[in-house]
């Protein structure tokens, strides 16, 4: 027995690292294909179709016993703008910000996302903060670390250095100029990171009334393909395919086939271990892509990261760390309080002085 939940233990582990390491890989691909002009609305589009193809066969055969009768105006609502937010303009400023800057970066933004969840949560009531706890004291002060390790990460990453410099002391010295390009890059990522923070807390209020998280991903998927195209139209003026042909229809569409499997595929094994070990365990695997994109164009010489870019990621996954140390650690101490609370109540119940001794 203890083999087996060692087996399964190491299996978990095995997995997430896996999982971490396939989507350094897509993002890898995904940058090369932006770098070659492709337009990140067209990639955006045909991604979100292929995994609305790829999903609903799953979300028909799991949780259709669990599909509500009707959907409220509300509800209605709230699907549109998780498409619009957490689809359409998620989408569309990360490609955006992966092209104008790459891979390391655009896997290292999205750890910020559990210090804005924090943070939107707290805005709108959903998260409670007590400033006389010290766990919601650690979260603020791990959003704070995440922030400003992006912008430390951002800057860095968008200076660029002549040979004579390189080696000079942490003053930015005149021949350090920032790369505008980068910084929009950087800027649409933070954006984007904000967008995805929004529509996780709104999909939490919507699991709620729609307890089937595949086919609500399936369904947004859906509408956010439509969103897309719309917004392509308001940009572009036009459904231009003409970026397509630097790498032909075929391989844009078996890209949008792979990032889907790899999306798909993610979520599910992800939505599998948070069912079983909880999210933060999920998270805390989730700076291993950045790792490994940042290898990787060590080796390629396709990036480079100064040692101030790395002080910034370093400072960003320490406040990550805070964040999620802290929420557990609340969510383990809520948990504590209640059951002390029934068993407060069950020894009051057994030890009332008004109830009779005999019946």
């Amino acid at each position: 027995m203890m083999k087996k939940e060692k087996l399964k233990e190491v299996g978990i582990i095995g997995g997430l690292v896996g999982s971490q390491v396939t989507y350094a890989g897509n993002s890898e691909v995904l940058s090369h294909v932006l770098s070659l002009g492709v337009d990140p609305l067209l990639v955006a589009i045909f991604c979100t179709f292929v995994s609305f193809l790829l999903i609903s066969p799953l979300a028909f055969l799991l949780e259709r016993e669990v599909w509500p009768r009707s959907l409220s105006f509300k509800l209605k609502t709230k699907l549109v703008l998780v498409a619009l937010v957490g689809v359409t303009l998620f989408q569309w400023l990360f490609f955006e910000g992966m092209k104008h800057t790459s891979a390391s970066m655009a896997t290292a933004m999205p750890n910020l996302a559990p210090a804005f969840i924090f943070v939107i949560a707290w805005a709108t009531g959903m998260e409670k903060v007590k400033l006389s706890c010290m766990y919601s004291r650690v979260k603020m002060g791990g959003t704070v670390l995440c922030v400003m390790g992006a912008l430390i990460m951002s800057l860095m990453h968008s200076s660029t250095a002549t040979s004579s410099s390189l080696k000079a002391l942490p003053i930015v010295p005149d021949d350090v100029a920032l790369d505008k390009e980068k910084i929009l890059g950087c800027l649409c990522l933070f954006l984007s990171i904000c967008c995805l923070s929004s529509s996780l807390v709104l999909q939490a209020s919507i699991l709620v009334e729609f307890p089937a998280p595949v086919s609500m991903f399936s369904v947004v998927t859906l509408i956010g393909g439509f969103t897309t195209v719309a917004l392509q139209y308001v940009v572009k003026g036009s459904m231009d395919m003409g970026s397509a042909s630097v790498i032909g229809l075929k391989n844009l569409v078996g890209y949008a086939v792979l990032g889907g499997l790899v999306s798909g595929g993610g979520l599910t094994f992800n939505a599998w271990v948070i069912k079983r070990k909880g999210p933060v365990v999920v998270s805390l695997f989730s700076p291993i892509a950045t790792v490994v994109c940042v290898v990787f164009s060590a080796f390629s010489m396709d990036d480079s990261f100064n040692s101030g870019s790395f002080a910034g990621m370093a400072l960003m996954f320490g406040g990550l760390y805070f964040v999620l140390w802290a929420k557990g650690k609340e969510e383990c101490g809520e948990g504590d309080e209640v059951k002390e609370d029934e068993e407060e109540n069950l020894l009051r119940r057994e030890f009332d002085l008004e109830k009779p001794l005999l019946r």
